[in-house]
């Protein structure tokens, strides 16, 4: 009587951590409904220049392929305009796209968590995927929300945690690999990122071959892909990459705050308005530093596991490496850009990469915690080990710092909707300047003739209703 009254609580503990998993995802929903920028916008309004070559007849597909910012948005704007062609640019269905890469990505990790931890009759599993929920959606990423133009960062990061995952659960099948490959080809042709997700999983995969020196058939998969990705992708870049760099010093502080940002900012939400990049580092910082630490106390504990192959230690090791490797070459280009040097680190999109330093401690985590739990003898009575009472504080800890902070946010998007009405009075018929041009780009004349296009081709704010 006893056991059945203790399953039973255990079973509504479960069902209501799965549905506290889902709420995070609600969260993004209603934000984005409320909030979503539906007016061209600051470097979105760059894609008029595609458009309008469509509609004018001058369009090339090469022309999709040329640098912006250190990276090759192909996907990005194809599947932008695309969508412009079909909808006469009507912004909010843009948004369409990014509830699948947001969601996908949270199925990808929902996907991965159970094919480690596949048993359904502890709460282990439903734990975790709470607080893997509360990190993907975190406002602290909230600029990944609210602006079409960050497609590029989400569908990015839906196709790397594809391709991680895809390849680190099962690393012996080929339609795996190539699965991953293709994931992270296109990755890479929407930002820079997806050339660190190929370096991730090459020495992932390395560490994890029978001999730590000679390549396995994988690693070489991998490494001819990257190499030819290198091939297609970096000739032609130097012009859009001539900018000012950050010593060692500073290139090092930016990488612990940025791999901080996504603790820090859950612990405590530093962001005034939704342009706001916090200019103190120290607490991101902090947090980086012992996420680190951390990091590096469980690859010791795994690294056994690690030159065995096993899914748990590569998808530890992997994720570290990836969101390390994003660190640096963000700060490479970041860190000395302008006045604000290392703080940029704190920048709300940078969280949505950051965070895979933490997510594959948890993946790593919850797998020894359900393995200890199905290595426990049936007869052996049940105990408060020191490692469950630690995950359940770690996890009530989260639960209730995301709830003051997803709480907290919520002025964040009360601050887009009221820019987005401001946004609209900018949009006028005709082509006199207005005092809120600057809300669309910094360049009066590329203002005038982003109006032009606009009302020429009855598009985006002036498409026929």
């Amino acid at each position: 009587m006893k056991i059945s009254r203790e399953s039973g609580v255990a079973a509504s503990v479960r069902r209501a951590l799965y549905v506290l998993a889902v709420l995070p995802a609600v969260y993004v929903f209603v934000v984005i409904q409320y909030s979503a920028i539906t007016l061209p916008f600051w470097d979105h309004t760059e894609l008029i220049r595609w458009i309008a070559a469509w509609h004018d007849g001058t369009f090339t597909f090469a022309s999709l392929l040329a640098p912006h910012n250190h990276t090759r948005p192909l996907v990005y704007r194809g599947v932008m305009l695309a969508n412009a062609i079909l909808t006469a640019w009507d912004l909010r269905s843009e948004y369409i796209y990014m509830y699948v890469a947001i969601f996908g990505t949270f199925a990808c990790h929902w996907w991965g968590l159970k094919r480690l931890i596949p048993s359904n009759d502890g709460l282990v599993l439903p734990a975790a995927m709470l607080v893997v929920s509360i990190f993907i959606f975190s406002p602290a990423g909230h600029n990944n929300h609210w602006w079409s133009m960050m497609f590029q960062l989400n569908a990015t990061n839906a196709l790397i945690a594809l391709a991680l995952l895809v390849i680190f659960t099962n690393p012996g099948k080929w339609l795996n690999h190539v699965i991953g490959a293709i994931s992270c080809w296109l990755a890479a042709y929407c930002l820079t990122n997806g050339l660190v997700a190929f370096i991730a999983i090459i020495i992932t995969l390395q560490f994890g071959s029978h001999s730590l020196w000679r390549p396995s058939k994988w690693v070489l998969f991998w490494v001819i892909n990257f190499a030819v990705v290198l091939l297609t992708y970096v000739p032609g870049m130097s012009g859009s990459m001539e900018s000012a760099h950050p010593g060692v010093v500073d290139l090092i502080r930016f990488t612990f705050v940025y791999l901080g940002a996504p603790l820090g900012s859950l612990i405590w939400f530093p962001f005034k308005n939704q342009f706001d990049v916090p200019a103190s580092t120290m607490f991101n910082g902090i947090c980086g530093f012992a996420l680190v630490g951390t990091g590096c106390f469980w690859v010791w504990r795994a690294w056994d596991d690690l030159r065995s192959g096993r899914p748990p230690a590569l998808i530890l090791v992997g994720f570290a490496l990836f969101a390390g490797g994003s660190a640096i070459v963000t700060g490479w280009g970041r860190a000395g850009f302008d006045a604000a040097g290392v703080s940029n680190a704190n920048a709300s999109r940078y969280t949505i990469f950051g965070v895979y330093l933490l997510l594959g401690q948890v993946y790593y985590v919850a797998h020894l915690m359900a393995q200890r739990k199905a290595l426990r003898a049936p007869s052996q009575p049940r105990r408060l080990h020191w490692s469950s009472l630690a995950a359940s504080l770690a996890v009530s800890a989260t639960v209730l710092l995301g709830s003051i902070t997803y709480y907290r946010a919520i002025r964040i998007y009360q601050d887009v909707r009221f820019f987005s009405a401001e946004l609209a009075t900018a949009y006028p018929i005709g082509l006199e300047p207005t005092p809120r041009d600057g809300f669309i780009h910094p360049s009066p004349e590329f203002v005038r003739q982003l109006k032009a296009d606009l009302q020429r081709l009855k598009i985006g704010p002036y498409r026929e209703r």
